[in-house]
């Protein structure tokens, strides 16, 4: 450490700020150590105790988390009230319990820029990781440094019974550092717990043993903390070495390093995006409406002239109507036809089943229900047409569908209110003939009409 007493306070600079939250229940001096090393190398380091919602005593459980995590927002705010705090620069720091609040904190505060976990909670209180449903990996943008202890033996991972979480292993938009110390224990993180327990604490190294792995952590934890708030290069390129390349034996720790892979573009970079692309217009209107405070989503369709889902969805169950027409509903309005169905279905093949002479659908496709009253007609048809009424000859009738050049060359037929008719966009008057009727096509500019008529046993129409 580099602190002296009576210091004369320096004037004219503003320092990174950092923010240390204690384990369960403990005092803001837990870690009186961890929080003083920083300080001697130009850090401002804030600390509240471990409180309760409703009383003293913290609870572990989300609400305990998210009390302490509010604590955390609170020495956020309360930094930028310190004219010597440089607050774009913000880490915080949790060791067990104050570990899972600081990524609660982190996840909705953009304001802090790097985490410090000393064997935090967030990997092992895995219910409560999972009851914060704001609480995702890709949320989580800040890098982190995990220092663990040394894993522990099947006979205490049984004797917790409760699972791991694996949060730490799915987060892809920061760099996670986790540094595995094997002389330390949990207790042994915390320069209080380390400096009053009892010689029967430590059974597998010894206390000096214990206190130097201790003063490597702290170490690794400026680095870090210089790394990401400092810009600092060396600190940079310490992190990426071994810790066997640092001066650390061989048995005493590990590092596993895993950077932020495809970030996700924040709000300002698509706005810039859109101003190289030659949308200046749009990314303006895109910032103003952030600024504003209006939803993201709907703000980024209004600026790519996109319509809201809800409506895509309306759209895309009437493709096959005109441009003009915005849903079945305002096209039934502009026919002045309430119950008439009109559908697109897919084309029919070669090796489909022959049609349903009450329906006019084929076996396995679905009814519309909208053509009932077209079904009783097309059945009504069909029975005149089996029995060889001449009346039904001498009754042809007209209908007008719309017509689209783009259907050129393909076959479509869509169930209409009296008949099942195909639609071909070609010269050819030889349409397929449909069971016990006969079809002729006369084709017009923009629209089709349809000549039915019954079709005798005796009949040389094609």
């Amino acid at each position: 450490m580099r602190a002296r007493r009576d210091a004369v306070a320096a004037t004219g600079k503003r320092y990174p700020v950092v923010i240390y939250a204690p384990s369960i229940s403990a005092p803001a001096a837990e870690n009186a150590d961890l929080c003083e090393f920083p300080a001697s190398h130009g850090y401002i380091v804030l600390a509240s105790p471990s409180v309760g919602l409703h009383d003293r005593e913290m609870t572990n459980d989300l609400a305990g988390a998210e009390t302490q995590a509010a604590d955390i927002a609170f020495l956020v705010a309360h930094a930028h009230g310190l004219p010597d705090a440089d607050t774009d620069r913000i880490a915080v720091a949790g060791y067990s319990w104050g570990g899972l609040a600081n990524v609660l904190a982190a996840s909705r505060d953009s304001r802090i820029k790097a985490l410090v976990n000393l064997d935090g909670s967030v990997r092992y209180y895995a219910d409560v990781v999972a009851a914060a449903s704001y609480l995702k990996p890709e949320n989580l943008r800040a890098p982190l440094l995990y220092v663990a202890a040394r894993p522990m033996s099947s006979e205490e991972l049984a004797a917790r019974g409760k699972p791991v979480s694996r949060f730490l292993d799915e987060v892809k938009h920061a760099d996670v550092y986790k540094l595995t110390m094997f002389p330390m224990e949990h207790f042994a993180f915390s320069s209080t717990y380390l400096r009053f327990a009892s010689d029967a604490r430590f059974n597998q190294y010894t206390r000096d043993e214990v206190i130097r792995a201790h003063g490597w952590t702290l170490d690794y934890v400026r680095r870090f903390l210089d790394a990401y708030l400092k810009d600092d290069a060396p600190a940079r390129a310490y992190l990426a070495a071994t810790p066997l390349a640092n001066g650390l034996p061989a048995h005493a720790a590990t590092m596993e390093r895993r950077l932020a892979t495809a970030p996700p573009a924040s709000r300002e970079q698509f706005a810039a995006q859109l101003a190289r692309q030659g949308l200046p217009r749009r990314a303006c209107r895109l910032l103003e409406a952030v600024r504003q405070g209006r939803r993201p989503a709907r703000v980024r369709a209004q600026c790519l002239g996109l319509r809201p889902a809800a409506q895509r969805r309306q759209r895309a169950r009437a493709r096959h109507l005109r441009a003009r027409h915005r849903g079945l509903p305002e096209q039934r309005q502009r026919l002045r036809q309430p119950g008439r169905g009109l559908r697109t279905q897919r084309r029919p093949g070669r090796g489909d089943p022959p049609l349903s002479a009450r329906t006019g659908t084929r076996s396995g496709e679905r009814e519309c229900p909208q053509a009932t009253r077209g079904a009783r007609r097309r059945g009504a048809l069909a029975k005149q047409a089996e029995r060889g009424s001449a009346n039904a000859s001498r009754r042809p009738w007209t209908r007008a569908l719309p017509f689209r050049q783009r259907h050129s060359g393909r076959a479509r037929y869509g169930q209409v209110r009296h008949c099942l008719v195909f639609m071909f966009a070609s010269d050819s008057l030889d349409p397929p003939i449909v069971p016990r009727a006969a079809c002729h096509f006369s084709f017009a500019r923009s629209a089709m009409v349809l000549y039915s008529r019954h079709r005798s046993d005796n009949s040389t129409d094609p």
